[in-house]
């Protein structure tokens, strides 16, 4: 299993769509004469290319650095490595043409197979069949010669089923894949593919994603630092995405290595009309200060937010536990206000984490539709600070918690502040006060938590041009190649978020940029990270 796991590593992700020349009956020189054409099966969900392998892997490789020498140095010894075979046997792998792959069915159903176009089909047969001492025996039948393991404690572990179809060498997940799409991948994907274009490309003629799904565990997780957790529902944001991606009839992702970054672009094109969903600029990540090291931008609907409040309401009752027996004037259902904040929000909303210099401080900004119940429903939430089980966890931890509302220069408006003080002096390197800061205008609001507050909503009302995120030369570009209008988007100073989160300096810029959103009916994602990333995310794994 490990070793069809590396066939789907070396090809999957790198794409694959048409190869080579093909066809059957043998010449002298070892390669078949071409062969006419077949149709796609029925189930057909997915066709792949990888127009240039091997200067694909050699990219790839000096993109991870270090850990990469362990990689193989050529397509023909990944392929053979992969499948088992002798490594005599790479040099009939042909890297100068494009590596096909194709999909069937859907779920237990599924079928893979990835071909490789050889030089001399004959000379795989003797290399990998030959002899008495020969790990494979072969069996042939018309144009496909099967390979099958000998039973031996020596013999490889074989991914799947590997034959000869024509000119290619084909594997998949069984001999039915090989069956159904070997002749596909021989005689139609691969005499079409071409040389030029993007370094990986899959077409889709199926749904991306079944009808229904959901990605609220994935999201759940996510590494998100607490300030950032409690101002977005994440796992309703990401759900309402997810949901356009599961009724598609078709689509293109293609995938780019270049000097600077790996891109990822797809084009989904839902079976029905897309529904009406307000958009957000991209511009929106860049107008922040010039130390934000994450931004997230997006824009939702009311009946989202609504479902989003309805449920952190719920959690929250479940923190704070059942009320007591007795009558009191400890705050009652938080449902209410966190009902009122939802009416009261607009729709377009960014999120974002400044490296301050004394550690992270996380804000958030957005459009108001009704200032006086996003107003209310935050004050009734702040009344929350007198429950008991706030009063018993702060006094357990031996926190102090401070309330006051109050005018900030600059900003023509009332800010609260709720502040959280230890009882004792944090010594050097612990944690001291850390302050939760909002505010609500007419048409918009402002939040900030952690240590930098007031600062941070005084430059986010008065913005310094000269100071944004903007003025980055490096995440600035990563954004300009974003959907100008988007329903989410994202970017990421993977260096310095890395160094500020270490205490460290964090030097230049990594960008990560990612985008979703729509285009003339279509559904469009973009994903794009500095190529040196790689590089250092692999040594940070290997140290």
């Amino acid at each position: 299993m490990r070793r069809w796991l590396a066939v789907l590593l070396l090809c999957l992700p790198a794409g694959c769509d048409g190869c080579g020349k093909d066809g059957s009956g043998s010449s002298s020189t070892g390669v078949n004469a071409p062969l006419p054409p077949v149709p796609a099966p029925a189930d057909l969900t997915a066709e792949m290319h990888l127009p240039r392998p091997q200067e694909l892997l050699r990219e790839l490789r000096a993109a991870a650095g270090g850990p990469a020498l362990f990689l193989p140095r050529s397509l023909g010894a990944a392929v053979v490595n992969a499948v088992g075979f002798p490594i005599t046997a790479a040099e009939v792998v042909d890297e100068q043409v494009p590596l096909v792959a194709a999909m069937s069915g859907t779920g237990a159903s599924r079928k893979l197979a990835v071909a490789v176009h050889l030089l001399d089909r004959e000379k795989l047969v003797t290399i990998v069949g030959g002899g008495k001492d020969a790990f494979f025996d072969f069996k042939r039948d018309g144009e496909k010669v099967w390979f099958e393991p000998r039973s031996s404690a020596r013999a490889p572990e074989v991914p799947g089923t590997v034959a000869l179809v024509d000119n290619y060498l084909v594997f998949g997940t069984d001999r039915e894949a090989v069956e159904k799409l070997g002749p596909y991948l021989a005689r139609t994907l691969g005499p079409k593919a071409k040389r030029d274009g993007p370094d990986v490309v899959v077409d889709l003629v199926a749904p991306v994603v079944p009808p229904g799904a959901s990605l609220k565990a994935l999201a759940a997780k996510l590494p998100l630092p607490r300030e950032l957790g409690a101002m977005v529902d994440m796992p309703a944001l990401v759900d309402e995405l997810v949901a356009r991606l599961g009724d598609t009839k078709g689509g293109h992702i293609a995938v780019d290595v270049t000097n600077e970054r790996i891109e990822l672009t797809a084009r989904l094109e839902p079976k029905a009309a897309l529904p009406a969903q307000p958009v957000t600029p991209r511009e929106n990540l860049l107008s922040v200060p010039d130390d934000v090291v994450v931004a997230l931008t997006w824009a939702d609907q009311a009946k989202t937010r609504e479902a989003s409040a309805a449920h952190r309401a719920e959690q929250l009752k479940t923190l704070l536990g059942k009320p007591t027996e007795e009558p009191s004037d400890e705050p009652s259902d938080p449902a209410p206000a966190m009902a009122s904040v939802a009416r009261g929000m607009g729709d377009r909303h960014t999120l974002a984490l400044r490296c301050t210099g004394v550690g992270l401080t996380g804000f958030a900004r957005g459009e108001v539709k009704d200032a006086d119940a996003l107003g209310g429903g935050l004050s009734e939430l702040t009344e929350l600070r007198q429950h008991p089980s706030v009063e018993a966890h702060l006094e357990k931890q031996k926190l102090g918690l401070s309330f006051e509302t109050r005018r900030l220069e600059h900003v023509p408006f009332d800010v609260t502040r709720l502040r959280l003080t230890p009882e004792k002096a944090p010594v050097p390197g612990e944690r001291g006060e850390v302050d939760l800061l909002f505010g609500v205008a007419p048409d918009h609001y402002l939040v900030a938590a952690g240590m930098q507050t007031v600062e941070t909503v005084q430059r986010l009302e008065k913005p310094d041009e000269d100071r944004e995120l903007s003025k980055q030369p490096l995440l600035a570009a990563a954004v300009a190649r974003l959907p100008e209008k988007v329903w989410a988007g994202l970017v990421v100073d993977a260096q310095n978020l890395h160094g500020c989160l270490q205490g460290q300096p964090g030097g230049q810029a990594l960008p990560v940029a990612a985008a979703v959103g729509p285009d003339t009916g279509a559904v469009v994602l973009r994903l794009e990270a500095a190529r040196s990333l790689v590089k250092v995310m692999l040594d940070l794994a290997t140290r």
